[in-house]
């Protein structure tokens, strides 16, 4: 099985925690395309007034007291990296799924936390800990765990046999359909992911192309992908290498001095901070 997590509020809620004053004001992201500037996230307290794709000049006059700031899609990528590497936790095989979802594989997994229901209900509440909005959900495959994330169907547990049922009847956006698709479903008047399935599957795929309907069958348990887990990088370390051995604490004293600088040049070179330091010290006869 798998297990989806949706940050709808990601970029909006990275904002805030650098700037925990805006919590409390109605904010907007812009980025600029071309020569114009669209809003590209919103907080909560936007959320009622404006959506993403409005231009920032006509978000500003629905909502004068709208904070912006610009967006930063680089740093909501590497957070959204850095969610699934911290994810390694609940699993071994997690992944980002840009722009706001992360995706786990919990096959062998779930009974170590007390069964589905509760590990997904524990990985919900941890993530909110960290100060994001969430929506989690479990389905067979990560695609249809994802699709009912972002259809707003927190802690959703399909059973065994359910996920075609459960994705069908869910909004056709919960699919994030490309621009050929979105037009598609908008000139046949398809509003469900079950309308789109119903569909001829050979003038469909002539239409969309196979990759199209393959996340299609994803979606709805015909087909798995797997996941391709982030692998983090390894701890820190620095090596001292001393042509004699160290007989004296001063020494010793000397030699940690140096390691630590070591250390901690490349601690800020990653950006990273240090829990626990563990020393290891080699003998001359090869024991430590």
């Amino acid at each position: 099985g798998a297990l989806a997590l949706h940050l709808p509020r990601l970029a909006a809620g990275r904002a805030v925690r650098r700037g925990p004053a805006l919590a409390e004001e109605p904010l907007a992201l812009w980025a600029q395309e071309g020569p114009r500037r669209l809003v590209t996230a919103v907080n909560d307290r936007a959320a009622a007034e404006i959506v993403p794709g409005t231009p920032l000049a006509d978000a500003l006059a629905v909502l004068p007291g709208l904070v912006t700031r610009p967006a930063d899609p680089d740093g909501d990528d590497a957070a959204l990296g850095s969610l699934a590497s911290w994810c390694l936790g609940f699993t071994p095989l997690a992944a980002p799924a840009p722009p706001d979802g992360v995706l786990l594989d919990i096959t062998g997994c779930a009974h170590l936390w007390g069964g589905e229901a509760a590990m997904l209900a524990g990985v919900a509440a941890r993530v909110r800990r960290l100060g994001f909005t969430v929506h989690a959900a479990i389905a067979e495959t990560a695609a249809g765990a994802l699709a009912l994330a972002r259809a707003g169907r927190d802690g959703a547990v399909v059973p065994p046999g359910g996920q075609a049922r459960a994705v069908a009847a869910l909004p056709l956006a919960a699919l994030r359909p490309d621009p050929v698709l979105a037009a598609l479903a908008e000139r046949l008047g398809l509003r469900r992911i079950g309308d789109l399935a119903a569909q001829a599957r050979g003038p469909l795929a002539r239409r969309l192309g196979p990759e199209a309907l393959a996340r299609l069958d994803e979606a709805l348990g015909r087909r798995c992908r797997p996941i391709v887990p982030v692998r983090p990088p390894p701890p820190a370390r620095a090596s001292l290498d001393c042509p004699e051995p160290l007989l004296t604490a001063e020494a010793i004293a000397t030699g940690i001095e140096r390691l630590m600088a070591r250390l901690c040049a490349e601690l800020a070179a990653r950006g990273e901070g240090v829990r626990r330091v563990t020393l290891a010290c080699f003998r001359t006869h090869a024991t430590v």
